[in-house]
């Protein structure tokens, strides 16, 4: 029995000094990624805030390179950044609806051509400086494709994917 909890404290003494070694690590570490995430802040890096733990993690894990992580930080960021650009161009166009070509209902478009109408969700008209008029009886979705075709002129503009 002596011998029992002799081995006991000698179990906990060296998970003790074991606990004692770790914590400047640990410290160090967590001011280490406090530190980050506080120049990310003043940076503006949303995106690089939002997921740099994770991102560490799965480079951590698979062993990436340094550079394989930045580009993937970089990339979130740049990505967020279209993202949020595109939602502020949509949110000051004040559009009564936010519409889009995939909430089109083609059947109610009789006599509208679906390639013309792709084509111009392409947005190449406006590159070349082009009119697009919309003419037609009420409720026949000119609305519609008009804010499809600005949401769609805003993703673009942007850089943002929809989604």
């Amino acid at each position: 029995m002596a011998s029992s909890s002799g081995t006991r404290r000698q179990a906990d003494a060296s998970c003790g000094s074991t606990r004692r070694i770790l914590t400047p690590f640990l410290l160090f570490y967590q001011l280490r990624d406090t530190t980050i995430q506080e120049y990310c802040r003043e940076l503006k890096l949303a995106a690089v805030v939002r997921d740099y733990p994770g991102l560490c993690r799965r480079a951590r894990d698979a062993g990436w390179p340094y550079e394989d992580l930045l580009r993937e930080l970089l990339e979130a960021e740049i990505t967020n950044r279209h993202q949020s650009t595109a939602r502020r161009m949509l949110r000051e166009a004040r559009f009564p609806d936010i519409k889009t070509f995939d909430q089109l209902d083609w059947a109610v478009l009789k006599g509208v051509s679906r390639p013309k109408l792709m084509e111009l969700a392409s947005c190449d008209f406006i590159g070349r400086a082009e009119d697009v008029t919309l003419a037609g009886p009420i409720g026949t979705g000119k609305s519609h494709v008009a804010i499809a075709l600005k949401v769609e002129a805003t993703r673009r503009r942007s850089g943002a994917m929809p989604g």
